[in-house]
């Protein structure tokens, strides 16, 4: 075993001492070298092994690197997945929250609406009562005046005869009568009936209105007349009222000021009104309107354009 060349056995054999002991010797060396031949071939067999075990823990390993490398890349994967849920999770939320401002506005434009509708309807029934106390005060003094109207006609015909009449505004149209806005004829909104943007309810618009760039614009008189109110009255604002005679009056509303006063006498084309926005009214114009014994009547059919 500890003999590693031929020179070894040779030596072992050359120091036998005699016959006996060299047939000894030789069957010794033949046992050695079974005894090597069976340890190489183990050895081998182990050598073989431990390499065929080496190439299996390097394929177990290239299995790990790439099994390895496929967490990696799921990972990867599974991080882009996660994020893109994330925000997949934002945008939902995002609209969510878009969804519910939208929501939470429309249910404050219907509210607002509801009492945009509920403030109309009570305007426009305050509208309807003081349409109906003018038309009462108008018959008032209208029987107050009708005593009076056959001499106050013959003196405004003297008068008229000796003095100039109204300001420089006087422009009669074909129906004798002056337009009650010398710097429009445009008309926003018609006499009669019409639904009302708001509420819906058929409402009887008692004049027109006039305006397109009025505002503190002069309203002049439409003929000669009696100023018979002059002053803000609820959804007319700054109104005055002219009574012409024959049960014929004009009304002239919404305006930043007045310029005449109760009692006054009023020559056609007179300034009687600095156009605005008082009262009931959404912008600077002029509401214009003819009653006849209070009732109001279609003032195009007493002026024109």
């Amino acid at each position: 075993m500890y003999m590693n060349s031929s020179t070894s056995y040779l030596e072992i054999i050359f120091e036998a001492k005699s016959f006996n002991d060299l047939i000894d010797r030789i069957n010794m060396i033949k046992q050695m070298i079974s005894y090597d031949q069976q340890m190489f071939d183990s050895m081998q067999l182990h050598r073989d092994k431990v390499g065929e075990r080496k190439q299996a823990c390097e394929g177990e390993e290239q299995k790990i690197l790439e099994c390895k490398k496929d967490i990696e890349e799921n990972k990867v994967i599974l991080e882009q997945k996660h994020q893109e849920i994330e925000n997949t999770k934002k945008r939902i939320t995002r609209q969510k929250n878009e969804i519910q401002d939208s929501q939470n506005e429309k249910e404050s434009l219907l509210n607002q609406l509801s009492e945009e509708e509920i403030q109309a309807r009570e305007e426009l029934e305050q509208q309807e009562k003081e349409s109906k106390e003018l038309e009462k005060l108008i018959r008032e003094i209208q029987k107050k005046r009708a005593a009076e109207e056959a001499a106050r006609k013959a003196a405004e015909k003297a008068k008229n005869n000796n003095s100039s009449r109204g300001n420089g505004n006087k422009s009669a149209n074909s129906k004798g009568n002056t337009w009650p806005v010398p710097s429009s004829t445009h008309i926003s909104s018609s006499f009669g009936y019409r639904t009302h943007p708001i509420t819906r309810q058929w409402k009887l618009h008692k004049g027109i209105d006039i305006s397109g760039g009025v505002s503190s614009k002069p309203a002049v008189a439409m003929k000669d007349g009696v100023v018979i109110l002059s002053q803000y009255f609820g959804s007319y604002g700054n109104c005055v009222i002219i009574d012409h005679g024959d049960g014929i009056s004009t009304l002239y509303a919404h305006g930043w000021s007045t310029t005449v006063s109760v009692g006054k006498e009023v020559k056609q084309g007179d300034t009687v009104l600095k156009i605005g926005s008082t009262g009931s009214s959404t912008g600077p114009h002029l509401h214009f309107e003819v009653r006849k014994n209070g009732v109001p009547v279609n003032p195009l059919d007493y002026v024109s354009r």
